[in-house]
């Protein structure tokens, strides 16, 4: 877990922080929202925060050591929003990104996946996040539709790549990738009026900034 005292994903997200301003990243790669709930969750009601932003379930949708089936994927996203709403944080869900299944399947066995597909997986869970955050009347950014409009392959591609020397990933975005999310978060930030003074980014390997500079951290390439 690293904190600063400002925001270093995009400098359209500085203009929100005062000075006294604390912003923490809790991402934890490999993490299923089955762990989040029970482990990680907690140390982030720790910090008290006031805004958390949430990217949660790529895990639980395509890696194929901690899959989760849709209803106990739905029952657990719950757990964790209620908890953080209950703390007083407000939340800002964001929508699981697409991945290139090619690449994927080059270190997860297809067959593990059944007869849904990784992307189809993901596209079933972010019906259950919209809902969630629907229900919740929480703001949510969309980025698996941001992420959509170039595709999952390709140099123009927002997510790792062999095209645009992202190499065999498939799955955590691009610097500029994180670029946009950053931006998206920010707009629903400014949208939504919401002043925050201790905000968290809460998830797995995709919130942590896996194979980016300042990975680990709310700086470099991370967002």
């Amino acid at each position: 877990m690293k904190k600063t005292t400002f925001i270093l994903a995009g400098a359209m997200l500085c203009s929100l922080c005062a000075a006294d301003t604390e912003v923490f990243s809790l991402g934890t790669p490999g993490m299923p929202v089955s762990i989040l709930k029970d482990e990680r969750l907690q140390k982030a009601l720790d910090l008290k925060p006031d805004l958390t932003v949430l990217l949660i379930g790529t895990n639980d949708m395509i890696n194929s050591a901690a899959l989760t089936p849709l209803p106990e994927f739905e029952k657990n996203c719950d757990r964790v929003v209620r908890r953080l709403l209950e703390s007083g944080s407000r939340v800002i869900a964001v929508t699981i990104p697409p991945c290139n299944e090619e690449i994927l399947y080059k270190r997860h066995q297809p067959e593990k996946f059944g007869s849904m597909s990784p992307n189809a997986r993901i596209i079933e869970a972010n019906k259950i996040l919209k809902n969630l955050a629907q229900k919740n009347k929480l703001p949510l950014v969309d980025f698996h539709a941001e992420v959509m409009k170039q595709g999952t392959s390709g140099k123009d591609s927002l997510i790792r790549n062999p095209d645009n020397r992202g190499g065999l990933d498939g799955v955590h975005p691009t610097p500029e990738g994180y670029r946009r999310l950053a931006e998206l978060v920010f707009q629903t930030i400014r949208t939504n009026k919401i002043n925050a003074r201790r905000p968290i980014s809460l998830g797995d390997s995709i919130t942590y900034g896996a194979n980016v500079k300042g990975a680990g951290t709310v700086g470099g390439d991370t967002y």
